[in-house]
């Protein structure tokens, strides 16, 4: 069950790496958003995919972007897909500590399918994109 008061500096259940504020904070606004019921519920799921990630790698990972309310992720700067699964809080974006993100999704790509989460192809960028929707139909490693 989902606390109706979330504690940002309080681990994310089922967490043993991230905690609230990491995947709340828009780094735009400089402020944390507090989702509702569902969107609490994604988030979980979620972190806890990055968690395990986390583990395999055995190094740090910062997210760079968590939930997104609609106008936060319209904002050019912030550049989200009309249909982001940041808005649901079924995505997050991170970089792994001392690892390019090309290497980190070369890796994570074979597990996919294991872990349930989707991946972003997205070649020379600086961080790497995972979400919990469903499998498209060009597969898990998608090109947005």
């Amino acid at each position: 069950m989902i606390q109706t008061h979330l504690v940002l500096h309080d681990n994310i259940p089922g967490c043993d790496f991230f905690k609230w504020h990491e995947v709340l904070y828009l780094n735009q606004w400089q402020i944390c958003m507090y989702p509702n019921v569902e969107e609490a519920t994604n988030l979980i799921k979620i972190s806890q995919k990055l968690d395990w990630i986390r583990k395999y790698f055995g190094r740090p990972i910062k997210i760079t972007s968590g939930i997104r309310p609609r106008i936060y992720n319209m904002m050019p700067s912030v550049g989200g897909a009309k249909k982001s699964a940041h808005m649901t809080g079924e995505a997050l974006d991170f970089t792994v500590l001392g690892i390019d993100s090309d290497t980190v999704r070369a890796q994570i790509e074979p597990m996919l399918s294991h872990l349930e989460i989707r991946m972003e192809n997205l070649f020379n960028s600086n961080w790497t994109h995972i979400d919990i929707k469903p499998p498209m139909k060009s597969g898990r490693f998608f090109t947005p």
